[in-house]
């Protein structure tokens, strides 16, 4: 593997009413487009997206374009705190001192302030919006008002889920309109590009929703990303209060939004009515297009909603079968323990619903056992193994 992640020709395009900006990394496209406004083409929107995959993998990143001062000091934060988290030995992006001459008819990005400047003079917020417990919770709660709402396609399902596409943008103007912002629906090839392989999701998500942070300069001043740490805890993750904020450059700042127990967050949304109509927890997208209401992350909404008295109401679910089945049918949630076991002691729910929500936590104990984590990897071990000698 070559010892340099390079990216080049940055460029910004605009055909057919699309506005995209594109460049070659590793010698494959990588590109955002949108039809609701025009992208500039910043050089740190990539760098951004391909520097922990540069660490991860023991490569320099170099860059033929110049890059913002107050981002590069940034960036040499992240790789430390990439190397104290995962041990990446990253270092520093290497730039040309000019970049490359803007496509014909591109759209013009805002001229670079003087260093140590920083134009923010309306104070504009954006918010990227997944429909999420999380990015609601930052939406309707958040201290910051959202005047931009920004959804990727390609990010939680892939780029050619049309169907689920549709639905999503729909949802997304609809709760924008509602509240006076405007929606900017973006798509991108950023989770599928050869140099993000290899590297966990986990790891990368929120350096990719930064990156579009910065293809919004002129339009936008800051971008709030909603926390999203995994069973409320202060672990390490792609997106975390010390990581967020260093993806800022002179003319875009990054803000990480919220923090708190996810079970309060849900009981304090379970009254809003555009929650119960647009509410999207599914990530493993079984259904055609919304929640699934099968999976463990649905089901756990779902108790909780049931434990405020409004689960009825949600017509994001589907709330016609028996749900205390389909809490039945789960074989674990492990990483969700803390939050049933708060449900329980601090909601009255149905007495079927709190026995059947008891034997799924006393299931999830169970799976977390040292026997039962041995044996798995055991079993994992060994299937590996006769799985290198097959065809």
């Amino acid at each position: 593997m070559p010892n340099e992640l390079m990216i080049r020709s940055i460029r910004a395009e605009h055909e057919a009413g699309v506005y995209r900006v594109v460049a070659d990394v590793d010698g494959a496209p990588a590109w955002y487009e949108t039809t609701d406004l025009p992208l500039a083409a910043a050089p740190e929107a990539f760098a951004t997206t391909f520097l922990i995959p540069a660490a991860a993998h023991g490569r320099r990143l170099r860059i033929d374009a110049p890059l913002d001062p107050e981002w590069t000091s940034n960036a040499a934060e992240v790789l430390g705190l990439l190397k104290h988290w995962w041990r990446y030995e990253g270092e520093p992006p290497v730039t040309s001192a000019t970049g490359p001459a803007a496509s014909p008819g591109a759209p013009e990005p805002a001229s670079p302030p003087a260093p140590g400047s920083r134009r923010h003079p309306r104070n504009r917020h954006g918010l990227f919006f997944s429909g999420g417990i999380d990015s609601f919770h930052a939406l309707l709660r958040g201290e910051r008002r959202a005047h931009w709402l920004v959804t990727l396609i390609g990010f939680d399902f892939p780029l050619d889920d049309g169907p689920r596409a549709a639905e999503v943008e729909r949802s997304v103007r609809e709760i924008a309109s509602a509240l006076g912002a405007r929606a900017v629906i973006v798509r991108t090839n950023m989770r599928t590009h050869p140099s993000l392989r290899g590297v966990s999701w986990d790891r990368t998500h929120g350096a990719v929703l930064a990156s579009v942070a910065h293809l919004l300069t002129g339009h936008v001043d800051s971008m709030g990303i909603a926390s999203s740490l995994p069973g409320d805890r202060d672990v390490p993750w792609g997106s975390h209060p010390r990581l967020d904020p260093l993806w800022s450059s002179s003319r875009m700042t990054v803000v990480h939004q919220g923090r708190g127990d996810r079970v309060e967050r849900l009981r304090s949304l379970a009254h809003e009515p555009l929650v119960q109509r647009h509410l999207r927890v599914c990530w493993q997208n079984r259904s055609a297009t919304g929640n699934c209401s099968t999976c463990a992350k649905c089901v756990v909404a779902m108790i909780v909603f049931e434990s405020c008295g409004t689960l009825q109401s949600f017509s994001a679910f589907d709330t016609g079968g028996d749900v205390v089945a389909r809490i039945d049918a789960l074989r674990r949630t492990s990483d969700r323990i803390h939050s049933l076991e708060q449900v329980c002691e601090t909601s009255r729910l149905e007495p079927r619903f709190e026995a059947a929500v008891q034997r799924l936590i006393a299931r999830s104990r169970r799976d977390m056992s040292p026997l039962v984590q041995t044996r798995r990897r055991i079993a994992g071990a060994v299937l590996g193994w006769f799985g290198k000698g097959r065809p």
